[in-house]
């Protein structure tokens, strides 16, 4: 009787490297998901960020010019911001939404002010949707 040593051989090399080529596979494409979801989480912070330092703009701008309304679009580190029309009139109560957007992802931020002048009292900061 003959016996095929080579053929169990073959047959487990080729097992052993399929097994491993499935895992690096699996591996890269977990390594590239976790690259792109990075890139996401970055971009978010950055609108997060602009959109912050937009209502930051808005704020000083109020508290020079108490009718300031709002509406416009800024640039900064060539990212634009936009302040959307401040709601409320004259020193109480009024409240600014800005929005920056970077790579697709936007965000928004909404501050209510409760007194505009000197002390300045914000009530709330708060990322909207």
């Amino acid at each position: 009787m003959r016996t095929n040593k080579g053929f169990a051989a073959i047959a487990s090399v080729l097992i052993i490297g399929g097994f491993i080529i499935t895992m690096t596979s699996g591996m890269a494409l977990r390594a590239r998901e976790e690259v792109i979801s990075s890139i996401s989480n970055a971009a978010d912070v950055t609108a997060l960020a602009q959109a912050d330092a937009c209502a930051e703009i808005a704020i000083g701008k109020l508290q020079t010019i108490i009718g300031y309304a709002g509406n416009e679009t800024i640039s900064m580190d060539g990212i634009a911001c936009e302040i959307l029309p401040i709601t409320g009139t004259g020193t109480y109560n009024r409240t600014i939404v800005t929005q920056a957007t970077v790579q697709k992802r936007i965000k928004k931020v909404s501050v209510t002010i409760t007194k505009v002048s000197s002390p300045t009292v914000i009530s709330s900061w708060k990322e909207i949707n």
